[in-house]
């Protein structure tokens, strides 16, 4: 007794002690997570310096578009951020600045030295202006002497009368004059309807000076409400006066193109909207900055995370939004990079204006979008030349290292040529440069490698065997290697075949319950997909419980409560005899003319059959003493086979035809058999389609939601008709299987001629698709 009470005395002890470790434990935890030191915040003055080392227009998507390309060298001193973008737009981003001197001419203004200065700090923390040479003051006598493309500041709260058309005041240089000249106007006033003359003499406007005004776009009418716009991204101004007749708006700012300049009203007076100078310079700086009345032509934007001191390359294209690839648009076009540079004080901005070329002696086209492994037609050429030139493609990746090279070979510079490549690279941008024997550039395109998506097929954690799909811009990727882990452990080695993954973890290996990292490195980067393993519990629905119980309390019943036995008598049935089959005799001529009844039930002509379709027109067709011939299939499969060896016959794949329907028809059975398979898919889709041989421009012409698709029958014996490629038409080629296309295409690319080369140009800008009959659903209308 006395040691099974030590006993209880012990465990009891050892569960006491047991349970305040696990408090203690718990709050040492607690306590290191209210201790996490923080990483110290990045403060200091901001030091960024960039330098464009490369730039160029490279094209895009299948030579439709352009987009500007530009590789930096930068170094930051106290950054944690960098955003870079690039924008090009169709006149100067940063041009010579004036501030109007309206001292003397002012309504209800500020002192126009004051915004001089606080509009050069301004725009010089924007980055727009390097310093203040790239700013002035200028008399309104001396407007006529600034350059053209200059952004013009009038702060006086009505325009001078001096700048009013037919004033008779000065030599009448005036703001038509301005705008003519290509200047941006920023005017901070209200409308046109009276301006103000030197001393602040406020003078009501003529009405030549207003026909004139409103001859040049420049018709003012009241502000409503729906102008005024919370979207003002950043500026203060909010209580408009005015708006242009025929001008648009930037929240409550009015911005009016007139002649070949600009118009940015701020419709109202200085002190009435702002509460100082300050305020207002702001204001102008923020609208001079964002620049939203210029054109932007194309833009793109790169954000990238820096330690404390970091130094390096960075390149950036202009891909969110790209450029018409249309003849003399890059001489007309000004590029320019904008760098903010963070940390937790704030930001500095720094703009880079460049000029950028465009190689365009030959044409590199090819699709935007790369999958891993991927066989893409890229078409090449060359212009200016009639020799036969030996080419090849350079492969840089985004800082211009040289990342791959396929050959072209020998070109004729009438005919270019298309190659498929594919490429096995990290997932990025890519500039392919079309070069010659000296490495001298034709052209260049550039284009993206997909990242690698990876999905669960099946996930069997009791067995340790996962299967995922793998696939690169929706391409499953093949003979690629993998290594796989889970959880940072369990390392597995293996190639993806056709999309698949198979990670199968050696016997004995334990995976726990919880979340489960997968991490696969493909091509030296990591993809990752998570999920949770749970412990699966047993659970059975009440309902399933309380049927349960139920069927237990009717057998019961019928157990207890079964009535007594009676006595059973069966019926002997004897055996049928077998049905009897008779022998029918017929001529090749009677089951050969099947094939006609059978289009003609369907109001169908020259469509081959399948056996079974025979089969059943042989029951519907054929008699014996008056009663349908029933035929099996097996039989059907014999008189098919023979009517092929005697010559009477075709047959392709599972479909039969009549010989004498070539002749008649004028089309080979391959063409014949395709024409069924489209017709079966087009009425299964419920879509209209001309029969065979009713239309002068295709094989078949297909209309879907009011558009007219042109369908074209490839037959190995007899080809095809001539296609006429045009942009606004799309056009399908249909093949009998994937052997016979492979062949068109290897033996188009080595053809030559005007025929030749609208097809390979078709097929590399997708105005042609081709598509097996397996693969009808391609036919994407």
């Amino acid at each position: 007794m006395p040691h099974k009470r030590l006993l209880i005395i012990s465990i009891i002890a050892f569960l006491i002690m047991g349970l305040i470790g696990g408090i203690l434990y718990y709050i040492r935890g607690q306590i290191g997570n209210l201790f996490v030191i923080a990483p110290a915040p990045v403060t200091g003055r901001i030091i960024i310096n960039a330098t464009i080392i490369h730039s160029g227009t490279l094209t895009y998507n299948n030579s439709k578009s352009l987009v500007e390309y530009a590789l930096l060298n930068y170094s930051s001193f106290n950054v944690s951020r960098l955003n870079l973008s690039i924008a090009v737009y169709n006149k100067n981003p940063l041009p010579k600045i004036y501030v109007v001197n309206t001292n003397g001419y002012c309504i209800s203004c500020f002192d126009a030295g004051s915004i001089y200065r606080y509009l050069s700090s301004d725009l010089t923390n924007y980055g727009v202006i390097l310093n203040q040479s790239s700013i002035s003051t200028v008399s309104i006598s001396s407007l006529n002497t600034t350059p053209p493309n200059s952004i013009i500041v009038i702060p006086s709260g009505l325009m001078p009368l001096d700048l009013m058309p037919f004033s008779g005041v000065g030599d009448n240089f005036t703001i038509l004059n301005l705008l003519s000249m290509g200047d941006s106007v920023i005017y901070i006033g209200q409308n046109f309807s009276r301006a103000v003359g030197y001393g602040g003499i406020v003078f009501v406007t003529s009405a030549k000076s207003s026909l004139a005004l409103a001859n040049a776009s420049l018709s003012t009418l009241p502000a409503v409400q729906s102008f005024v716009s919370n979207e003002s991204n950043g500026i203060i101004f909010n209580n408009p006066t005015f708006r242009f007749a025929t001008g648009y708006s930037y929240g409550s700012v009015s911005v009016v193109n007139a002649s070949n300049g600009t118009i940015i009203a701020l419709s109202n007076y200085p002190s009435t909207s702002w509460s100082n100078d300050v305020a207002l310079s702001s204001d102008i700086a923020r609208i001079i900055y964002l620049r939203f009345w210029m054109g932007k032509l194309s833009y793109g934007n790169y954000y990238q995370n820096v330690s404390l001191n970091s130094s390096g390359q960075l390149p950036i294209f202009s891909t969110n939004k790209t450029m018409p690839n249309l003849p003399g648009i890059v001489p007309s076009t000004y590029p320019v990079i904008i760098i903010r540079a963070y940390n937790d004080n704030g930001f500095v901005t720094k703009q880079i204006p460049f000029s950028s070329s465009f190689i365009d002696n030959g044409v590199v086209s090819m699709q935007e979008n790369v999958g891993e492994g991927e066989n893409i037609p890229i078409y090449v050429n060359v212009r200016n030349s009639t020799a036969t030139l030996s080419l090849h493609l350079s492969i840089y990746n985004s800082t211009l290292h040289l990342a791959a090279s396929v050959p072209v070979g020998f070109v004729n510079a009438s005919f270019g040529i298309i190659k498929y490549p594919s490429f096995i690279l990290p997932p990025g941008y890519y500039i392919s440069s079309l070069q010659g024997f000296n490495n001298n550039e034709y052209g260049s395109s550039l284009f993206q490698i997909q990242n690698i998506t990876i999905t669960p097929v099946a996930l069997d954690f009791r067995n340790n065997s996962f299967i995922f799909h793998a696939t690169s811009n929706n391409f499953p990727i093949s003979n690629l290697s993998y290594q796989a882990t889970i959880n940072g452990a369990h390392s597995e080695s293996g190639t993806i075949n056709n999309g698949v993954i198979k990670y199968i973890l050696p016997r004995g290996s334990i995976i726990r319950y919880g979340q489960e990292n997968f991490v696969f490195r493909i091509i030296n980067q990591n993809y990752t997909f998570s999920t949770s393993y749970q412990s699966q519990s047993v659970h059975i629905p009440a309902i399933y419980i309380e049927f349960g119980v139920a069927g237990i309390i009717i057998i019961l019943l019928n157990i207890i409560l079964r009535p007594p036995t009676k006595d059973e008598y069966y019926i002997d049935v004897p055996d049928f005899q077998p049905t009897s089959k008779a022998k029918v005799k017929t001529s090749k001529e009677s089951v050969i003319s099947i094939f006609d009844s059978v289009n003609y039930y369907y109001h169908w002509k020259y469509m081959p059959l399948t056996a079974e379709e025979i089969k059943a027109g042989i029951s519907t067709n054929i008699r014996d003493n008056s009663m349908p011939v029933s035929i099996t299939q097996q039989n059907v499969l014999a008189i098919l086979n023979k009517l092929v060896s005697q010559g009477l016959v075709v047959q392709v794949g599972d479909y039969y035809a009549p010989k004498s329907w070539i002749a008649n028809s004028r089309h080979d059975i391959e063409y014949l058999v395709i024409f069924r398979e489209l017709r079966d898919y087009f009425v299964s889709h419920a879509t209209l389609f001309t029969d065979l041989d009713q239309s002068q421009l295709a094989d078949i012409v297909v209309t879907k939601r009011g558009v007219q698709n042109l369908i074209m029958i490839y037959s190995s014996s007899s080809g095809m008709r001539k296609i006429n490629v045009s942009p606004e038409s799309r056009i399908f080629i249909i093949f009998l299987n994937e052997e016979t296309r492979i062949d068109f295409m290897n033996r188009i690319y080595i053809s030559y001629g005007q025929d030749a080369e609208i097809l390979k140009m078709g097929i590399s800008y997708s105005y042609i698709k081709l598509v097996d009959v397996s693969d009808l659903d391609q036919i994407s209308l």
